[in-house]
């Protein structure tokens, strides 16, 4: 699956799909977005019917896009989420990342608002933190293959640009944590602005789904390189490109998220 930024919620996105489906189908004409397991080109392959529930336990239907790779021996489909869904997940992103963040920040399963069974939320807090877990160890090994010494520093609420400016100078890893609503989709758009583009290389990372296999070929598909297929051919690919803007003195950013956490802007 795919996870597409779209700014709103799927009240909205109901209304308005058709527009959103116009703009994913220019994106994919101009080869902006591709197939993230072998880089080809996508076209579109049918609509389906998805059902959303909210925190109250209301219920809606919405429309999905199902596209197709047109790659001689690939021919993958993948479904364009919206970024306010997770795949798999029928509960809307911000009612499991609420849960998520109400337990993780000390409080109790049975006080999260989310009209769910306790063993379904503590199922959304596995999958998160284990999709957080697979991002920084595919990062560090990349740096332990370099000989570069591994940080990982975990900050949380105010300074959180201040912070991920000196994470970005220092190349060190960086997890900002926050309630739904408290800036830090906001906060990372206003870092990734304020970033030298002479000095910095940004990559938008948001793959619920996220492998170590997807995040290089994500990487390579920014990079506008079509990736090996096998996963120690795109790893190899990766460090080779990485190594280049290295040489060139800029410094690589990633930016993953968790809700996404794969690489698309749409």
């Amino acid at each position: 699956m795919i996870i597409a930024r779209y700014p709103g919620q799927w009240k909205v996105y109901r209304k308005e799909c058709a527009t959103f489906f116009e703009r994913l189908k220019a994106r994919m004409d101009k080869g902006i977005l591709r197939c993230p397991l072998c880089g080809g080109v996508f076209d579109v392959h049918s609509y389906y019917e998805r059902t959303v529930i909210e925190a109250s336990g209301q219920t809606g239907k919405i429309t999905i896009m199902r596209v197709i790779c047109q790659e001689t021996g690939c021919g993958k489909t993948q479904a364009i989420l919206p970024d306010f869904l997770m795949p798999y997940k029928r509960y809307a992103a911000v009612v499991i990342e609420d849960s998520f963040n109400s337990v993780d920040n000390g409080g109790r399963i049975d006080e999260c608002e989310a009209a769910a069974e306790a063993s379904t939320i503590m199922r959304w807090i596995r999958y998160l933190r284990y999709s957080l877990l697979i991002a920084i160890n595919a990062l560090q090994g990349i740096l332990l293959e370099k000989g570069r010494k591994i940080g990982v520093k975990v900050f949380s609420g105010k300074n959180a640009l201040e912070r991920l400016a000196i994470a970005a100078a220092e190349r060190q890893f960086l997890v900002v944590t926050g309630d739904s609503g408290t800036g830090k989709t906001t906060a990372a758009r206003k870092f990734v602005s304020m970033l030298d583009p002479m000095r910095y290389l940004h990559f938008y990372i948001s793959d619920s789904n996220l492998s170590p296999r997807n995040f290089y070929f994500q990487i390579l598909n920014q990079l506008g390189i079509k990736p090996k297929f096998f996963t120690g051919d795109a790893k190899r690919q990766m460090m080779e490109e990485l190594a280049k803007i290295i040489d060139a003195r800029r410094i690589p950013v990633v930016t993953i998220t968790k809700r996404t956490c794969a690489i698309w802007k749409c």
